[in-house]
């Protein structure tokens, strides 16, 4: 039994060592695995490609990027030879960039842009740049125009070189002429528009060229159209923040395209799901902020009026109708030349106290029903469709002209609000 009581006490201690041998060599693998994880981190940081990258004069929006994203950051300085200024410009324009995949996406979008800006140099300045041999120049030229028109609209890098920017290029060459000069604005409509507004531009543009150069060789080079109308004032705008459904966005969008708002103001999400916009977004200027108070700010800048849409004390109807005098009210005042942007809340909770704060009044949608304690009814609004009435009743109200009609739908064309 001695021997027996033995042999397993040397089975069981050398089991034991085997077990702590195991633990041990788990933990230092484990020890690993988190050093290298740390270390792949901190490199991007590390590396000498950004000693040369003024990243410490950047505003305090950029200050909490991550690595992946710095290195996008450093990418695009360094393609373009950006100062800190036309950086920020471009990137808390549309924040959805430095999501976007380098060779994929950036890359082939800049190059296609440069491409077609470099044609449009050289076919207008065809003796300084062939006499003189000064290839330079013109590449100055190029990244001077790109610079000014990324600065200006940043949104532009997110469409596809190859399946819209490229086909859509190759059509407007064979409609217009392979030696149309494709400058800032038409290469703006060609990447923007939607398809339906895109062929009809593409229709009215061949249209009007070939009247003003038939028989006398002139070249096209007047077919930019300008997507903002600056005589339609005063302008509106949609504040988006805190909403939750795609659908809901996509259908905001839509309406804020249609009823002619200049631009959308997008508070903190830098991506969102849409669902419905028919294609509005390509149409609709975006400009990104990271907070409220700044969205104030932007909107102040332009003497704009923040009209929050909630059913509270004081706030004002959005309507009202007078059936003995026949005279209609609005909430708006023509002493704001900037215009109004609306605040609308969040699908469940409504306005947020941080939302209600940048608001200078409120508004709501008188109901003819509401919602009951038993649960019949409802109580507001589909927060899209609220969007809707508010925005129609301001287009009334501001006089914005009625786009023209072809069979039964509304079209974009010159003189409405397209």
């Amino acid at each position: 039994m001695e021997i027996k009581d033995s042999a397993i006490k040397r089975i069981l201690v050398t089991t034991s060592n085997k077990s702590q041998h195991i633990k041990c060599f788990m933990l230092m693998m484990a020890f690993i695995y988190a050093f290298l994880l740390l270390l792949s981190l901190l490199m991007p940081l590390n590396n000498s490609a950004f000693t040369s990258f003024p990243i410490n004069n950047l505003p305090d929006q950029l200050d909490h990027l991550k690595p992946d994203q710095i290195l996008k950051l450093h990418w695009i300085h360094s393609r373009l030879s950006l100062d800190n200024d036309q950086l920020t410009a471009i990137v808390t324009g549309h924040p959805p960039i430095l999501s976007y995949d380098i060779e994929k996406r950036l890359e082939p979008a800049i190059t296609f842009y440069e491409d077609a800006l470099r044609v449009c140099v050289e076919d207008t300045d065809n003796d300084n740049t062939k006499d003189d041999g000064n290839c330079n120049a013109t590449d100055d030229v190029v990244r001077d125009k790109l610079i000014l028109l990324l600065c200006k609209s940043p949104q532009l890098l997110e469409y596809n070189v190859k399946k819209r920017l490229t086909p859509r290029l190759e059509r407007v060459r064979a409609t217009l002429g392979q030696h149309i000069i494709i400058d800032e604005e038409t290469l703006k409509i060609i990447a923007t528009k939607t398809d339906s507004r895109f062929d009809e531009w593409l229709y009215n543009s061949s249209s009007s060229s070939s009247s003003s150069s038939r028989g006398n060789g002139a070249r096209r080079n007047d077919i930019s159209e300008h997507q903002d109308d600056e005589s339609r004032q005063p302008h509106s705008y949609i504040v988006l923040s805190n909403l939750q459904s795609g659908s809901n966005i996509g259908n905001i969008l839509r309406s804020a395209s249609i009823f002619g708002c200049k631009e959308l103001i997008v508070v903190g999400q830098k991506r969102y799901r849409l669902t419905g916009d028919h294609g509005s977004r390509f149409d609709l200027k975006r400009h990104h902020v990271y907070s409220h108070e700044e969205a104030k700010i932007y909107l102040k800048s332009k003497g704009v009026r923040i009209y929050g849409v909630e059913i509270i004390e004081g706030a004002q109807p959005i309507l009202q109708y007078d059936q003995e005098t026949g005279i209609t009210k609005f909430p708006f005042k023509r002493q704001y030349k900037g215009g109004a942007a609306f605040l609308m809340g969040n699908e469940g909770e409504g306005l947020s106290q941080k939302q209600m704060g940048i608001c200078d009044e409120f508004i709501f949608i008188p109901q003819t029903r509401g919602g009951s304690v038993d649960g019949g009814g409802s109580s507001s609004l589909n927060v899209a469709c609220a969007a809707t009435v508010i925005l129609q009743a301001y287009c009334l109200w501001a006089g914005y002209p009625i786009a023209q009609r072809h069979g039964e739908k509304f079209v974009a064309s010159k003189g409405a609000n397209h």
